[in-house]
């Protein structure tokens, strides 16, 4: 009688991935604007999905007049104090905006937090700079506005709480990228001994 040993070595295959970190989101459409500017907006139902740092941003843009107009917008990143109300504010710009989906290098990067908002504070007039755009959708959506250009800090009992409509704003840090791969080893007669 043969006795086999097999050595069976399996060592685990794992490809190594930087995670995305996303603030805010882009819905299909967007078609509705606020007149009142400058104005502040704030996306409450698309926090930062973990920590990292944001170097991108892409604002869903109507342009009013046509054509480009010079700073246009500001991005604001919302970090929520302990009690919830109240809000430190860090932002990039101003961003010249055009019809359609603006993207912007938010440069130096801004570190988020899980659970932190991304903002934008419409500058110019509606008639002639534009603004950003809103999708009506269920009323889940939650979004925050107040009249003006937000400062360093913020509060939320001072502005006004809409629902039913999702802003077209979407923070990014980098993109994935493959780190590392392991590869994997398989089964094969290690030692064969007679009876």
């Amino acid at each position: 009688m043969r006795k086999v040993i097999v050595v069976l070595a399996l060592v685990s295959c794992s490809s190594l991935f930087a995670q995305t970190v996303t603030v805010g989101t882009l819905p299909q459409t967007g078609a509705i604007q606020f007149t009142v500017t400058p104005a502040t907006f704030i996306d409450l139902t698309h926090p930062a999905t973990a920590s990292g740092a944001i170097n991108t941003a892409t604002v869903r843009w109507y342009a009013g007049g046509g054509g480009t107009c010079a700073t246009a917008f500001k991005v604001k990143f919302i970090h929520p104090n302990a009690s919830g109300t109240g809000f430190s504010v860090t932002e990039r710009g101003p961003f010249s905006a055009t019809l359609g989906n603006v993207t912007v290098q938010i440069s130096p990067p801004v570190n988020v937090f899980a659970g932190d908002y991304i903002g934008v504070t419409v500058l110019g007039a509606l008639d002639t700079c534009g603004t950003v755009t809103f999708t009506s959708s269920d009323p889940s959506q939650r979004m925050w506005a107040q009249n003006g250009d937000l400062g360093a800090t913020g509060d939320f009992n001072t502005g006004t709480f809409e629902t039913g409509l999702t802003m077209g704003a979407l923070g990014k840090s980098a993109a994935e990228y493959l780190a590392a791969v392991v590869p994997a080893a398989g089964a094969y007669p290690l030692l064969r001994t007679p009876d």
